[in-house]
């Protein structure tokens, strides 16, 4: 009984509830349900798995864009948003910030001023690249599997305009990969 215990007692029987709270709070068992991994800002179990995130924001800006066609898309401040960059045909780069789960635009996609020379840069990446950024993300799991952090369309130093990105592994280990815009064949892998 409580009663007959001496102050040591009591504080190892006080210890011993506060774990058996913490066990009873934090389901102590093995759970029935499969655990999924957390995407870039999720919150846990309503957070989207996989690269579906990333997509979603993607699609996000390019419904608030007329036209437009997703350049990049990256993971941003400790993976609690997505920063999205589309160009229009005219070659106007527009950036977004999203919600991690890809389904809030936090800003209004922003022209950002160019020069002429970005212009034709965009407008001539546009022109090489055969895979948008949906078939570049199953390219690039196809030879990494894991979570696309950052997807960029970019050029090679040969000209070739590819993929790039960042993926993170089942192992948390980042491989860095590039594919070709127009064929899907890796070309980089690290």
């Amino acid at each position: 009984m409580l009663g007959n215990n001496t102050p040591a007692d009591l504080v190892r029987i006080a210890g011993a509830a506060t774990v058996m709270a913490a066990v009873v709070a934090c389901g102590g068992g093995q759970s029935s349900t499969a655990s999924s991994p957390v995407e870039p800002g999720g919150t846990g179990a309503a957070a989207p798995t996989g690269n579906t995130a990333l997509l979603a924001a993607a699609e996000t800006v390019r419904g608030t864009v007329p036209d437009s066609t997703v350049i990049s898309v990256e993971s941003e401040r400790d993976n609690t948003q997505w920063e999205v960059q589309v160009v229009t045909p005219d070659g106007i780069e527009h950036e977004a910030e999203v919600s991690a789960d890809g389904a809030t635009v936090l800003n209004s996609p922003v022209a950002k001023p160019e020069d002429p020379k970005d212009v034709a840069k965009h407008r001539s990446r546009l022109q090489a690249a055969k895979l948008d950024h949906r078939a570049a993300v199953d390219a690039i799991t196809k030879a990494v599997d894991g979570r696309i952090t950052e997807l960029n369309l970019d050029d090679r130093d040969g000209g070739t305009v590819v993929w790039e990105a960042d993926v993170v592994d089942s192992a948390n280990a980042l491989h860095e990969v590039s594919v070709d815009a127009a064929t899907g064949d890796v070309v980089a892998r690290n």
